[in-house]
């Protein structure tokens, strides 16, 4: 998701909002480019960081609900 984020930013210029909370939603990701595009990147680095690594254990959320299953696609399950 990373990389819509930075694409999402990327169209920022081209995008029509005619939602009042859609506009208010583009107002605030304005605001907070700055540190949402740093927090993107320090994922990156640490994404890069932790898949050379190979790890016997990994991170686990340890509560299951469908806010923390993430569907991409029809093929593309992800449990955070």
């Amino acid at each position: 998701f990373r990389q819509s984020v930075r694409s999402l930013y990327d169209q920022f210029n081209t995008l029509l909002v005619k939602d009042e909370i859609a506009e208010k939603l583009f107002t605030y990701l304005k605001q907070e480019q700055k540190t949402i595009l740093h927090l993107i990147d320090s994922a990156e680095n640490l994404a890069q960081k932790i898949s050379s690594l190979n790890p016997k254990y990994g991170l686990c959320h340890s509560d299951i609900h469908a806010g923390n299953v993430l569907i991409i696609g029809n093929d593309m399950l992800y449990i955070v």
